[in-house]
């Protein structure tokens, strides 16, 4: 079922893009830096929609819990979808860019460092910056920081695998969202 919710998301990212692809105007990217998120996984493609900006979305997933079952069970369990908008200062796919957009993710971690954990939705704005660099005519490794504020909607257990609820609730958060390092194919 997720994975229909990823092909729907991007289906209609392409259909409202609208237009038919021309060159260097279509992107798609794999993040690498998802990986040391405890094997988390993601995709992301954006349209050129003019000189300077780019419209994107994407989504990432983590379906991982380690050490299933003991005491030492921990996991950062989640899925993303993201969509946005890039400003580039010099063109698109190229050079300097900030940008911002909305992003949603269903989460269920904790062990990790404590025994706590917390699953919710959280929702809300990023704002982003970044650094393309052109290693080839249809390549591009780019680089990325970005902040995600927003509200999550969550449940608090005393551990992974007790059940046992210590809050819930509503609460806002700001919080660094990504350190992204990704090879983006141009086409």
């Amino acid at each position: 079922m997720k994975k229909l919710h990823i092909i729907i998301f991007v289906l209609i990212f392409f259909i409202s893009a609208g237009g038919e692809a021309a060159a260097q105007k279509w992107a798609a990217a794999a993040n690498l830096g998802d990986a040391v998120d405890f094997g988390t996984f993601g995709i992301s493609c954006s349209f050129a929609a003019g000189r300077h900006i780019t419209v994107n979305a994407g989504a990432r997933a983590n379906p991982w819990i380690f050490n299933k079952g003991t005491s030492r069970q921990f996991q950062s369990r989640h899925q993303t979808y993201y969509a946005g908008a890039r400003y580039w200062y010099s063109q698109a796919y190229y050079g300097w860019w900030t940008g911002t957009g909305l992003q949603f993710q269903e989460y269920n971690r904790g062990g990790i460092l404590a025994p706590e954990t917390e699953e919710g939705n959280a929702y809300g704005l990023v704002l982003n910056g970044g650094y393309s660099i052109a290693l080839c005519r249809h390549l591009n490794l780019d680089l990325d920081l970005s902040m995600w504020c927003g509200v999550t909607d969550f449940i608090g257990y005393s551990c992974p695998k007790c059940g046992r609820i210590t809050s819930s609730g509503t609460k806002f958060f700001l919080l660094p969202d990504d350190l992204i390092v990704s090879l983006v194919w141009i086409f």
